[in-house]
C-alpha cells in the first residue's frame, strides 16, 4: 500500500453492484457534491478499475451517501460513495 498525504483520501465507489477505487487520491475535505461529480467523471471515463464504463448521463448519485473515515492504525483515510441500499440495488 502506498501512503498518501495526510489531507488526502482514497475514494471508493459502489455503483450498479460493482465497486472500485479511484486511481488517484482526492482531498478528504471535498464536499459531497464534488465527490459525486468526480465519481461520475471517473466512471464515464473508465478510470475506476472494477466498475464498467457508464455514460455520464446515466449516472445519478442523488440518493447516494458519502461516508468518510479518517486515517488510523496505519491505514490511509478513505471516502466511500455508496447507495443508501445494500450492494447498489435500488
Amino acid at each position: 500500500m502506498t501512503e498518501i498525504a495526510e489531507d488526502m483520501a482514497t475514494l471508493n465507489i459502489t455503483f450498479n453492484r460493482q465497486s472500485g477505487d479511484m486511481p488517484d487520491p482526492v482531498s478528504f475535505d471535498l464536499d459531497n457534491e464534488s465527490v459525486k461529480m468526480m465519481a461520475a467523471e471517473a466512471i464515464s471515463g473508465s478510470s475506476v478499475v472494477g466498475i464498467s464504463q457508464v455514460e455520464a448521463t446515466a449516472l445519478d448519485f442523488e440518493h447516494y451517501m458519502v461516508d468518510r473515515f479518517e486515517a488510523h492504525d496505519g491505514l490511509d483515510s478513505r471516502i466511500y460513495l455508496r447507495p443508501k441500499t445494500p450492494v447498489g440495488l435500488g
